[in-house]
């Protein structure tokens, strides 16, 4: 993603621990390769792996909780599916940038130590799942990116964020409701279909036609 555009080519987890603009001093990180890929190719394969093993990870005894840095552009889905799949007990913190790290005005570096914090203060790790971007803390199954290219993308609509991150201390202002959701994989062929203005229900016609195993409909007003 975004995150990891740095000068000479993509980041590796290394790079970024270093490029954190603040790290604390009685906590150990150690960074990862997993993959290396635009965020809007990944697969829900990807994200299954992922979710493994971030759960190797976590069910370390010596392991406070995960960051995981990824492109913007399906952050939100990644965050959701890993909170439906672990359903954590200790922090698991997704960050991304939307400015390049190579230039100016870069984002990456304070989300990457503010996710680092988050995870320092173990009490989010009632929150669930989080994403930690331009100070705020998003629940995962609340949160989605408002805007394309503002630094202050994400968003948690009325709700609001679940916490608040200062270069002094992790604030958390409300705990969200976390679905009793788990799973260890996820269906394949699931069709998202949103109805409009005219809509005929072909496109729920040919989702069902091509074998789909479910059908998530985004319908109007009160559905």
């Amino acid at each position: 993603g975004t995150i990891s555009a740095g000068p000479d080519g993509p980041l590796r987890a290394k790079s970024m621990i270093k490029m954190a603009r603040r790290l604390p001093a009685d906590i150990p990180v150690r960074g990862e390769d997993i993959d290396t890929i635009h965020s809007s190719s990944i697969t829900l394969k990807q994200i299954e792996q992922l979710a493994d093993r971030v759960r190797s990870a976590l069910e370390d005894a010596s392991c406070l909780g995960v960051v995981i840095t990824h492109g913007t552009d399906t952050m939100e889905e990644t965050a959701a599916a890993l909170e439906c799949m672990l359903h954590p007990e200790k922090p698991v913190v997704l960050t991304g940038a939307m400015v390049p790290t190579k230039d100016r005005g870069a984002d990456g570096p304070d989300n990457v130590a503010d996710a680092i914090a988050c995870v320092g203060e173990g009490s989010i790790a009632r929150l669930g799942v989080v994403i930690a971007m331009h100070q705020r803390l998003h629940a995962a199954m609340e949160v989605t990116k408002g805007h394309t290219t503002s630094t202050d993308s994400f968003t948690s609509g009325d709700a609001g964020p679940v916490g608040w991150v200062t270069p002094t201390a992790v604030e958390i202002v409300r705990a969200p409701m976390r679905l009793p959701l788990t799973s260890t994989r996820l269906e394949q062929h699931v069709a998202l279909v949103r109805l409009v203005a005219g809509d005929t229900g072909r496109l729920i016609e040919l989702a069902a036609g091509d074998g789909a195993r479910g059908l998530v409909v985004e319908c109007m007003g009160m559905g």
